[in-house]
């Protein structure tokens, strides 16, 4: 896969709309160097119980360009400037699932 594509987890509308059940943090990122199994956090916000079969669909998944935001200040005269870069995210390997990033 391409380094500067991410993953980002959906709910299914059909699942959402007829039983109350999302994807809780939407849209959920797989980061572009992550190889492990992907893991999808469901919230039922209805009174009824919602029982998943293994095959079930129940999420789905866009690619995107993901762009990390690079801060540089900038001093002219004695006066700070804030200037803001975007450049691609770093193709470093990184191991670990939800939050692993630490940020």
């Amino acid at each position: 896969m391409d380094s500067n594509l991410v993953g980002q987890v959906y709910s299914k509308s059909g699942i959402a709309y007829q039983y109350g059940v999302v994807v809780l943090n939407v849209p959920g990122t797989i980061d572009a160097d992550y190889k492990e199994e992907i893991k999808v956090l469901l919230m039922n916000h209805s009174e009824e119980n919602y029982v998943l079969k293994r095959g079930d669909a129940i999420a789905q998944m866009g690619f995107v360009k993901m762009f990390k935001a690079v801060k540089n200040v900038i001093e002219f005269n004695g006066c700070c400037c804030g200037e803001v870069k975007m450049s691609m995210i770093k193709d470093v390997e990184r191991k670990g699932g939800f939050g692993s990033t630490g940020k």
